[in-house]
């Protein structure tokens, strides 16, 4: 989600919708359908969840593989696309496999896919004249370091995760603080009540590396397009 002063018309974005959560703030929103849901998946199928912390064995597996896993590109479209390509039809893709690819970099490359699915509506948004300059992170992708690093070298922004990354919870406590008249509005309640805790910054290197798995990621969704519309 992102905010502005002014009303904003962006293609493969949803919105402008007016005060929908800051007065006098148009909010932009762009989404992707699966994200969690895709690495619960894995965790699934490779029988994984019976461990008593899978995320960081497969974090620890991946650690050694380079950016781009070797190859591997992922669509995270499992459930189709939200944004910017709004394709119900969508449909996720694991390409580049072969028989020196191990669970590992299916793994690594389903983390990354998502991180390449934010990079697009950031720069969808940028395309179109809205500049996206820091990502702010909450819910539980917060918890996993190494996720949160890929999205910050894909994206080549830095993340700001807050000391409390419960957005929701937070967000309700800020309103009812407002209300209760603590604070006279919710820029000072948000300013009181949100507290930064630490910055993940993206390592340019990789950001640049990463630039390349982007532009395989976009073409193998404009080359498979049609197809996936028929199933």
């Amino acid at each position: 989600m992102a905010f502005s002063e002014k009303k904003l018309n962006l293609n493969g974005i949803w919105g402008p919708y007016n005060n929908a959560i800051v007065p006098d703030q148009w909010l932009l929103e762009g989404g992707q359908i699966s994200a969690g849901s895709i690495i619960k998946w894995f965790m699934r199928e490779f029988d994984l969840n019976k461990m008593d912390n899978p995320y960081a064995y497969m974090n620890e597996l991946i650690a050694d593989i380079p950016a781009g896993a070797e190859g591997l590109v992922a669509l995270d479209f499992f459930q189709g696309n939200r944004t910017p390509y709004k394709d119900a039809n969508a449909k996720g893709v694991i390409y580049g496999l072969t028989l020196s690819h191990t669970k590992a970099h299916i793994y690594r490359a389903l983390l990354e896919s998502v991180a390449l699915g934010t990079k697009n509506i950031i720069d969808n948004f940028e395309a179109q004249g809205c500049p996206i300059d820091i990502i702010v992170g909450c819910g539980g992708v917060t918890k996993d370091a190494t996720w949160m690093q890929i999205i910050a070298d894909v994206t080549g922004k830095p993340i700001v995760v807050t000391e409390d990354s419960s957005a929701s919870v937070l967000g309700c406590a800020i309103v009812s603080a407002v209300g209760a008249g603590a604070y006279d509005s919710f820029v000072d309640g948000t300013n009181g009540m949100v507290k930064e805790a630490y910055t993940v910054s993206p390592n340019k290197d990789l950001y640049d590396t990463y630039q390349k798995v982007f532009n395989t990621y976009t073409e193998i969704y404009e080359g498979l397009k049609d197809t996936m519309a028929k199933d």
